[in-house]
């Protein structure tokens, strides 16, 4: 217990304080990705290859490992926290919302 207090006294007089990036701000952040990444999905469902469903997959994986790194990098360095989950169900959603819609062409 004294240790934390401690530590908490330390941050206070260092000004080492988090920085808590606002709702608004990460659901935004994940709009816009999700309308940067809307086209190249939407171009590999057109394709109709066999391994389409797997390269968006691998695309959702690939942007969802460089979000987390991300945001442990900044949380790390800087103290500077977002909360990359709303982004990264945007970003999954993403691809089952424009797979539903090509299904209804």
């Amino acid at each position: 217990g004294v240790q934390v207090h401690a530590n908490i006294v330390g941050m206070i007089i260092g000004e080492n304080r988090l920085v808590v990036v606002p709702r608004w701000i990460v659901f935004l952040m994940g709009f816009l990705l999700a309308f940067a990444f809307s086209p190249s999905i939407s171009s590999l469902y057109d394709r109709k290859g066999i391994f389409h469903h797997a390269t968006v997959r691998l695309l959702q994986l690939l942007v969802s490992a460089g979000l987390v790194s991300l945001s442990i990098l900044l949380y790390a360095k800087a103290g500077i926290k977002i909360e990359v989950m709303p982004i990264l169900l945007i970003l999954l959603l993403l691809s089952e919302i424009t797979l539903m819609f090509r299904r209804q062409k």
